[in-house]
């Protein structure tokens, strides 16, 4: 997920909130049984199979992505 990603889906929970939408509707739904984490400060030296390698010795990674700002880019 990328920053505009992410301000866009702060923006879509303000919007739900604030019109009531219910839980069995919302976009929430349908990730309820998934376990999504963010997490950074990794070395850049690091690969995705790193990272993955890392983790998978915790937990069953199922989707991985690297955001890129213009600086780390």
């Amino acid at each position: 997920m990328n920053s505009q990603d992410f301000t866009h889906s702060l923006e879509l929970n303000q919007r739900e909130a604030e019109l009531g939408v219910k839980d069995s509707v919302s976009w929430h739904s349908v990730y309820k049984d998934s376990a999504w984490i963010f997490v950074g400060g990794f070395p850049y030296e690091l690969t995705e199979g790193d990272i993955i390698c890392v983790f998978s010795q915790y937990v069953a990674v199922s989707h991985f992505g690297f955001t890129m700002t213009s600086f780390t880019a």
